[in-house]
């Protein structure tokens, strides 16, 4: 294709096309020759780029994937192509959030769109195409799939014979992602005609599949086990030896000097030298080392990994090696975190590069947080392959093209696969790889060719020869007599292979040492007499005991027998000598003529009693008693007989009914028997209960305590049911207006929800409302759980904030210098608001206004607050606040939930709290919305996915204008339920009706023209009223509803601790009205004055 672009060496200047605004994409070529293999190409700005605006494309991909694009006629396909454009920003979605590897997952997302783009521009020369779309979309269309299969032949094909396999085989897999994303997207659109299509096109791909993409499967695993492994591909030692020894010796020579000035060309010689060090040394891939974070260089230095405690169980030249070999952890292969060793030859080296006054000399930002990073304030880091190669190619090796990071990796891994070494350092060596033992031996280490013609070609030669190797075994000794006079095997046999010509006496002998060794810690062959006995393995858990000895280096190893635990054996002492003192019976049976007689005798002593008849009382030797003696215990109890008693009773009673016999002894009743079943029988009449709790929320008993009652479970059947009774007893089936309650499912669920069924029960609607202060609660439980993550404890956090928040002693931290944030809730507390708020309330309140002016009062600053459970998320908000009020630089994450607590979720709780009236929830959930429109988008969408709404309050608010709209809607929906008769009213609407959230006014926020179903509350109101009201302007008389539930729970918390004082119903009731009388005669923290004394 033709260059479209003009480069110097180091790609600071270029010229582009008139036609086209963009940058120019810095491709492997120019790469290679360049000083610095990782300098950074200046972007030209993103809104100078030629792109169609569309929500699925973000600003992101367009900086960071389209701005670095090479300029040539693929990259004006890709421009003009938005189906290319979707695809590729859907794949850079899917790999941002991956820091681990953003270079690597930004050019995966440029090379698979250049890819898409030149087959679909060989696509457009074929002949006899369907043009649908006009883009992209066209080639995967079903009546042009043999010009796609013909179009991939074309691009696949390297001459007359050879295909290049991997690009075809990378088809493969882009195709199908392709797919994927272009059905997503169509659906998202909703073209659902269009992604039908690309199921079409799937099913007739999935017919060609194995004839278009079979060859390159086996030509990748044909290259795979014979070209990759082969000892020509490796690198020779002297070239490995050759590039170590340079490589040193340039990074002694450069940090030798320590006020040596570094200039670009040196930083850059001195980087690639320790990136090549790091990536040879630990046979990593090219990439790896490359991206190691200063974070995980820090983690070396620091010896985050290394157990300090235990360097005495290793020998001295292990601790030398452990002292002087740094090891960190980074992200490998999919998601492996793989070692990387760091020689102490290269901490000097890494010490410079890691400096930030030497990197910022050489133009690298503060925010690369890159170890090997890029220059010219790139925010990228360079690449191990292009560090080796231009070390490489200053070198005079004998085979510079093998000498690459991949071939080092196969050297390295075919050299380990010769060692004879134990077990567990091979799987260590596999884990240090990142790859599996059968991954090792088929891709990496070249076959054992050697090892083959000596140790198996010498053995099939014998065989074809007819020497027959013979096995047999000569016993040191066969048997040994017993004290019964068996025969016991007492030696393993030594197997020896030894050949019957002596011609072959040298090769046996190789092959009797080696199956000697094979076979020194798998005993599985004893002896008796003369043959062969085959016996189980060594049992598992002694294997690895086995093998530890094997290995172990000096008189320790990691399964080393310890000193006495004294401590234990004490215990066990006391325990057994304890175990002898409580034994008052022998351990033999009397012969049966020792049988006694005198069962009824009187008993004075228990331990007589067991003297003289301790045959029965004898230790079972096998026999157990699983006999139920519920009776018997519950009798016990009543009676208030000892434990002792009761079994003597029992056991005598079983021996006169014959039952107990000689020889039948299982039926003996002990005493610890009898504890047992006292303790079970004396917890079977605790058993849970449901309990319904009901208050009143009008009238004169406003805000207390009604009744309760017990239900058989919790469903919304049981409670509406149970709850019509109630309304019967205390006459109120025809007064009723609403209910106040949480909002769960089997309240409010839409089909048998506890409203929804006593609705059907008492044939009308009522009107439902939901706690304000929990749905207050809700938006910031799911902001917690989205920024710092979701709990996994009923008392824990997962979270970094959350776990610092729980701490026991964060009030005892001191306040620091931190940064206020702007808030309004003062304009919602007042003297009234504060008389009625509980300890953590209050303090809540505290630090809200604390942290918008700056400073926390110092009398509630240094208080314990309340402890934290899932259920009290306002005690959680508190905890955060006085987090942040604790760090002096906040993280962004601590900063975002603190603003949301200060700015939104304090002000309206108390706002919630001073209203107290459910006909200014609207008001306040516009409020709300307005407030959260200042948080970040991501605290936004959060947010509003969890805001409710409700119209209700339209008839009560203070403008003419609004109550009239909303009685206007009232009245047309009677006028239309007398129109048509037939028509059955609905009761409830099923859906919650969708939120305006950019209303300028509280009454836009839903669309009242839309409500079907008449308030509840108006039903009792006649139209000649509501009329009135229009033309008058007047409010209609309502009932002030609450808007929360709080005297519920205090009510609910009432029945909680009564029911485990008293029980009963009725015990329950009573008690909890005394405590109410008692608390509303007698405040708390009363002076004399102020105590309640009844008239005589």
């Amino acid at each position: 294709m033709p260059d479209t672009t003009s480069m110097d060496s180091y790609c600071e200047n270029f010229q582009v096309p008139s036609e086209l605004n963009v940058t120019a994409e810095i491709n492997n070529e120019v790469l290679r020759n360049d000083k610095d293999s990782s300098m950074k190409v200046h972007p030209v700005p993103v809104n100078t780029l030629g792109i169609p605006k569309n929500s699925l494309i973000s600003e992101g991909f367009k900086k960071d994937i389209m701005s670095h694009f090479k300029c040539d006629k693929i990259f004006n396909i890709c421009m003009k192509d938005i189906m290319i454009l979707k695809i590729g920003s859907m794949m850079y979605e899917r790999e941002r959030n991956n820091k681990d590897k953003v270079r690597v997952s930004r050019n995966s997302v440029r090379s698979s769109m250049r890819q898409l783009a030149y087959l679909y521009d060989i696509f457009c020369q074929q002949e006899n195409i369907a043009k649908v779309h006009n883009n992209l979309s066209d080639m995967f269309l079903r009546q042009n799939f043999m010009s796609f299969k013909e179009s991939v032949e074309i691009y696949t094909t390297k001459d007359s014979v050879n295909i290049k396999a991997g690009l075809k085989q990378n088809l493969l897999f882009l195709k199908i992602k392709a797919l994927k994303i272009m059905k997503g997207i169509y659906f998202t659109e909703c073209k659902d005609s269009d992604a039908i299509q690309i199921d079409e096109f799937n099913s007739i791909f999935n017919m060609w599949k194995a004839s278009m993409f079979r060859d390159a499967s086996i030509s990748l695993l044909k290259n795979k086990q014979t070209k990759l492994r082969k000892l020509a591909k490796l690198p020779v030692d002297e070239d490995v030896i050759m590039f170590r020894d340079h490589v040193i010796s340039r990074m002694e020579s450069l940090t030798s000097d320590p006020f040596y000035m570094f200039d670009l060309d040196s930083f850059v010689e001195l980087r690639d030298c320790a990136c090549a060090r790091l990536t040879l040394l630990n046979g990593r891939r090219g990439g790896e080392p490359a991206r190691l974070f200063l974070s995980e260089y820090n983690e070396a230095l620091d010896d985050d990994y290394i157990d300090k405690s235990r360097l005495d169980e290793f020998n001295t030249t292990d601790q030398k090696l452990i002292k002087n070999i740094k090891i960190t952890y980074m992200a490998g292969k999919g998601t492996k975190q793989v070692p990387v060793l760091i020689p102490p030859e290269t901490m000097a080296a890494l010490k410079i590069i890691s400096d930030s006054n030497i990197r910022a000399s050489v133009n690298i930002p503060i925010e690369n947080k890159y170890l090997f990073a890029c220059t010219k304030n790139s925010d990228s880091h360079t690449s191990g392959w292009s560090a080796i190669n231009s070390i490489a190619q200053n070198l005079n090796l004998k085979k510079p093209e093998n000498f690459k990071a991949t071939g080092n990796r196969h050297y390295i891994s075919t050299i380990f696969s010769n060692l004879d070494i134990p077990e567990l350092d091979r799987e260590l060596f596999y884990t240090h790889m990142g790859h599996s033992k059968d991954t090792n031996k088929n891709t990496y280490q070249t076959p054992q060719a050697m090892q083959t013609i000596t140790r198996i070609g010498s053995r099939l030669l014998e065989i074809e020869g007819g020497n027959k190797p013979t096995k047999f075994c000569q016993p040191t000794d066969t048997s040994e007599q017993t004290s019964n006079g068996g025969n016991k095997p007492t030696k393993f046999c030594q197997p020896t292979y030894v050949s019957e010509q002596t011609s072959n006496e040298a090769s046996c002998s190789t092959w009797t040492k080696q199956s000697h060794r094979e076979k020194m810690f798998d005993a599985r062959v004893t002896l008796t007499s003369t043959m062969y006995v085959s016996v189980k393995k060594v049992p598992v858990l002694e294997r690895e005991y086995l093998k530890d000895q094997k290995v172990k280096q000096g008189p320790f190893g990691t399964w080393q027998i310890g000193r006495i635990d004294k401590k234990e054996t004490a215990m066990t002492a006391r325990k057994r000598n304890k175990e002898k003192i409580n034994m008052k019976s022998d351990t033999t049976l009397h012969s049966d003529n020792d049988y006694i007689s005198e069962t009824d005798m009187e008993i004075d002593n228990d331990d007589d009693y067991k003297k003289q008849n301790r045959e029965f009382f004898a230790k079972p030797l096998c026999e157990k008693n699983y006999t139920d003696l519920t009776n018997i215990a519950k009798a016990a109890i009543r009676f208030q007989v000892s434990d002792a008693a009761t079994s003597a009773i029992t056991t005598a009673t079983l021996i006169d009914y014959q039952i107990i016999t000689q020889n039948d002894r299982s039926q003996i009743t002990t005493e610890k028997k009898i504890f047992d079943t006292k303790k079970r029988v004396s917890t079977i009449t605790v058993k849970d209960e449901h309990h319904l709790t009901f208050t009143a929320e009008s009238g004169p008993f406003s805000k207390k305590y009604l009744t309760h009652i017990e239900i058989k479970n919790g469903t919304g059947i049981t409670m509406a049911t149970e709850t019509l009774k109630i309304l019967e007893k205390y006459n109120s089936i025809s007064s009723l207006e609403a209910i106040v309650l949480d909002n769960t499912s089997a309240n409010t669920g839409a089909d048998n929800g506890l409203v929804v069924t006593l609705e059907k029960l008492l044939n009308r609607g009522i009107h439902l409302i939901g706690c304000v202060l929990h749905q207050n609660e809700l938006p910031l439980r799911h902001v917690i759980a989205e920024v710092d993550g979701k709990s996994n404890d009923p008392k824990k956090y997962k979270g970094h904030i959350g776990q610092k928040a729980s701490a026991d002693d964060l009030h005892d931290l001191p306040i620091v210098d931190f940064i206020p944030i702007q808030s309004e809730i003062d304009s919602y507390v007042n003297s009234n608001i504060l008389s009625d708020l509980s300890t953590d309330q209050r303090k809540l309140c505290e630090y809200c206004i604390g942290i918008s002016r700056g400073f926390i009062s110092p009398k509630y600053s240094m208080k314990k607050p309340g402890p934290v459970y899932h259920a009290r998320w306002l005690t959680l908000a508190l905890r955060i606040m006085m987090v942040y009020a604790r760090v002096k630089n906040p993280t962004d994450e601590l900063w975002i939930i603190t603003k949301y607590i200060v700015q939104v979720y304090c002000p309206m709780w108390f706002a919630h709290k001073k209203s107290g009236l459910y006909k200014d929830a609207p008001r306040l959930l516009h409020k709300t919305i307005e407030l959260v429109k200042n948080q970040t988008d991501n605290v936004q969408q959060i947010v509003f996915q969890n805001l409710q709404g409700n119209s209700y309050s339209m008839l009560q608010d203070d403008e003419k204008d609004i109550r009239a709209q909303a009685i206007k809607q009232i009245l047309y929906i009677r006028h239309s339920r007398e129109v048509n008769p037939e028509v059955k009213p609905k009761i409830k609407a099923k859906s919650i009706m969708p939120i305006n959230f950019n209303a300028d006014t509280w009454s836009g926020l839903v669309d009242v023209s839309l409500i079907e179903v008449e308030p509840p509350t108006f039903i009792l109101i006649s139209s000649f009223e509501l009329e009135n009201a229009l033309q008058t302007s007047k409010k209609p008389i309502l009932t002030d509803l609450p808007n929360n539930s709080q005297s519920m729970e205090r009510s609910v918390k009432l029945v909680s601790e009564a029911s485990k004082i008293v029980y009963g119903q009725i015990k329950r009731h009573n008690f909890i009205l005394t405590k109410n009388q008692s608390r509303a005669e007698n405040k708390c923290n009363l002076s004399k004055t102020d105590y309640f004394i009844p008239f005589s």
